[in-house]
């Protein structure tokens, strides 16, 4: 596409054919020649930005109460806010809370009972999954996860069901650490969705 071009396309169009990158490249309305009525685009209605937000989470599925959501590349159900804080219908609001490791197995557990849903601590892996390395603290998806502590989460040393081997996955950088699990750090539950 030639300069020119790109001036006549609809923003939301513009972002999901070519990327950002392509916003940079775009002359400035400054160094831009004006353009006569016949030549300008009709303005795109307010709905069509919305497949750019789309795409940006559209891995993820959101459930009809703003509880959970799904992950639908893994088939994973998430717990939308971080324990401790709550779904307000807009937004997790309160004071995310902080747990020992034990104190993370029996949160999942304790979740599980009271939903009849199979609540539990996240695999190392699961919870890498869904960090964004392309954003910035908190590195999740902010649409899918909003309010995400930028800290490290909680997360089951697959082959160890004891209360002392351990990973934390931090969303603030995106490392992972090995962890004795006496300190005490963040919980996002997850469950299979099967």
């Amino acid at each position: 596409m030639t300069g020119s071009r790109l001036l006549s396309l609809p923003l939301a169009v513009l972002v999901l054919c070519t990327g950002a990158s392509a916003l940079a490249q775009a002359p400035s309305a400054a160094s831009a020649k004006p353009q006569t009525a016949a030549s300008q685009p009709a303005k795109a209605p307010a709905s069509a930005a919305a497949p750019a937000a789309a795409a940006a989470t559209g891995r993820f599925t959101v459930s009809a109460d703003g509880q959970e959501v799904l992950d639908t590349k893994t088939n994973l159900a998430w717990r939308r806010c971080a324990e401790g804080m709550q779904w307000d219908g807009k937004i997790c609001k309160g004071k995310p809370i902080k747990l020992k490791f034990v104190g993370a197995k029996d949160q999942a557990a304790n979740a599980a009972k009271a939903s009849g849903k199979g609540w539990r601590v996240p695999t190392k892996d699961e919870l890498l999954g869904i960090i964004v390395k392309q954003k910035k603290k908190p590195m999740v998806d902010g649409a899918a996860f909003p309010n995400t502590p930028s800290t490290p989460f909680w997360s089951l040393r697959e082959g160890f069901n004891d209360n002392l081997n351990s990973w934390a996955v931090n969303f603030g950088n995106g490392h992972v650490y090995g962890n004795s699990g006496l300190g005490k750090l963040h919980l996002r539950l997850v469950r299979s969705n099967s």
